[in-house]
């Protein structure tokens, strides 16, 4: 059983340097119309992980969360999330906003 539980826990961990490092994006959302000039982007990886938004590093806590105050442009805005293991393996997200000040 021993064995068993061990061999399970190697496996997992393999796994995990491995494979493509998880990222979740809470906010925003593809797509979104905005018009405040400034938007969080908050999400959540491995803490072991780094992540950059738009090649600027982000602060991650003890959970691994994240929040991130980009400044947009007007009209579209594409932002591009990136998580990256120890290993150098990525998983990117983009999402695109679109600016416009409201009158």
């Amino acid at each position: 059983m021993f064995i068993i539980v061990f061999l399970t826990y190697l496996a997992y961990q393999y796994h995990g340097l491995l494979g493509k490092p998880s990222l979740e994006i809470y906010s925003p959302v593809d797509n979104q119309q905005v018009n405040e000039e400034q938007i969080m982007i908050k999400g959540k990886t491995n803490p072991d992980n780094s992540v950059t938004i738009n090649d600027s590093l982000a602060q991650l806590n003890d959970q691994g969360e994240f929040s991130y105050r980009l400044r947009l442009v007007s009209g579209e805005n594409k932002i591009v999330v990136e998580a990256i293991n120890r290993l150098g393996r990525k998983t990117r997200q983009t999402r695109t906003i679109y600016f416009g000040k409201g009158d």
